[in-house]
């Protein structure tokens, strides 16, 4: 197949080119000027965006255990849906993926529903460091998962010495339990049932996320273990980032991530909109905020991860105490950024570099996963940027049918998808079937 007239969208450059791929062997085999190749299918993308699907390294897609909210089929489906061809699952589901066992049922799992392709991350605690690099060394894994603050479905616990014992990428939620605990009790005291989201930033403080980022990083450079990489979820304060730039420039191997709700939403949507906006880390100040998008311009976070966390509204709708943290936000990822690099918020070539490329080289997928040039998979997602249209709830995949983002109008309509040359979402209502998705890491 060929893709004719597109501006073919990379983080160095945007320029007007063919692109030539192969569903035989799922490659990008040609970007060029003129492609001419008799027989093929052609696409003519005159006027439209090509840019390659987007890597979102933090996702829970609740399965096992969760699946009423939603599973790997409506997860995968939204994704593609988004423009995002490789998921990377968090470990946090009903049992945990902290075994050998439970990992291997989530590859199964993954292998029958997906119809984008994906990666795993194993949970890492105290309990069972030693299996961590097994478990990583068994084939599509992003990553170990620790959790230093509890979030949904999951404990606080920090093994320090994973930094001494394992060779690979340790992703970090990184929020001081201690601090969480203490002030979780004096609110419960103090506020009782009186408590609502407008507190969780002051129970959930930035002190915390920067203490637990602080704690990290200084695990990683004492450990003398020179195959361990550290990168910060979700990085939502000004604090966080400033560590971690300070980290960098010490030459420590630390990467981040921020997330679209934190870099649109902040505290104050959140007062007025209630339980719905409750997650953690919460959504912060405006100055935080502000801080998010100016460590993107600075190249200090290095890539933008929708920490797709979907709860049913009726859930949400509980009160503070028992409502469950977490926005959904895979679907919607792309269509903000694009529509935030046609309002010229950030470069288009930026978007890609930081949904796509750095994702991509983070996880390990350089030259695979990521990219539009000779060799890569043929990931593809083709954007018509004069259309406009509403983020709607009716008309997302999710199985959870809602976003933190209802109503707002963007630019850039995602026409068609390509996964490893096949289509695997038509812009419509048709994807690519169950089980079509494969570990990212595979090799054909």
């Amino acid at each position: 197949m060929i893709i004719k007239n597109a501006l073919v969208i990379t983080p160095t450059g945007s320029t007007k080119a063919d692109v030539f791929f192969s569903e035989k062997t799922g490659r990008i085999e040609a970007v060029a000027q003129d492609v001419d190749k008799r027989g093929e299918e052609v696409i003519d993308a005159e006027g439209m965006l090509l840019m390659p699907g987007c890597v979102d390294m933090h996702v829970h897609l609740r399965d096992p255990g969760f699946t009423h909210k939603e599973g790997f089929l409506t997860g995968t489906r939204a994704a593609i849906a988004g423009g995002v061809t490789t998921v990377c699952d968090m470990p946090n589901t009903n049992p945990p993926t902290d075994a050998i066992s439970a990992l291997q049922a989530k590859k199964e799992i993954a292998q029958s529903k997906a119809v984008c392709d994906y990666l795993l991350y194993f949970g890492a605690n105290t309990q069972n460091i030693g299996i961590v690099q097994q478990a990583f060394d068994s084939g599509g894994i992003a990553g170990v998962k620790v959790f230093m603050g509890a979030t949904t479905a999951t404990a606080a616990s920090f093994p320090k010495e994973i930094f001494e014992k394992f060779i690979g990428l340790v992703a970090v939620h990184a929020e001081d339990g201690q601090i969480v605990a203490q002030n979780e009790e004096a609110a419960k005291k103090g506020l009782g049932k009186n408590a609502t989201v407008f507190h969780h930033n002051k129970i959930r403080t930035p002190k915390a996320a920067e203490k637990a980022v602080g704690e990290a990083i200084a695990a990683l450079e004492s450990s003398k273990n020179a195959g361990a990489r550290l990168h910060i979820c979700h990085a939502s304060t000004a604090g966080e980032l400033k560590l971690i730039e300070a980290a960098k420039r010490r030459g420590v191997k630390v990467t981040c991530e921020v997330t679209p709700h934190h870099l649109f939403l902040n505290e104050d949507d959140a007062a007025k909109r209630g339980n719905t906006l409750k997650v953690n880390p919460p959504l912060r100040s405006e100055h935080d905020r502000q801080a998010l998008w100016t460590a993107i311009a600075e190249g200090i976070a290095d890539c933008v991860a929708s920490d797709h966390a979907p709860h049913l509204l009726q859930e949400k709708q509980q009160g503070y105490w028992e409502a469950p943290s977490g926005v959904p936000g895979i679907e919607t990822m792309l269509p903000l950024m694009v529509d935030a690099a046609l309002e010229e918020k950030i470069s288009i070539n930026g978007v890609v570099e930081l949904l796509c490329a750095n994702p991509a080289k983070i996880v390990g997928l350089e030259g695979k996963k990521g990219g539009i040039e000779r060799g890569c998979d043929a990931d593809l997602v083709l954007i018509d940027p004069s259309k406009t249209f509403q983020l709607k709830s009716s008309q997302l995949y999710t199985k959870c049918a809602w976003t933190p983002f209802e109503g707002k109008t963007v630019r850039g309509k995602i026409e068609k998808v390509f996964l490893r040359g096949s289509e695997g979402y038509d812009g419509k209502s048709s994807f690519a079937k169950p089980g079509s998705g494969r570990p990212a890491d595979a090799r054909s």
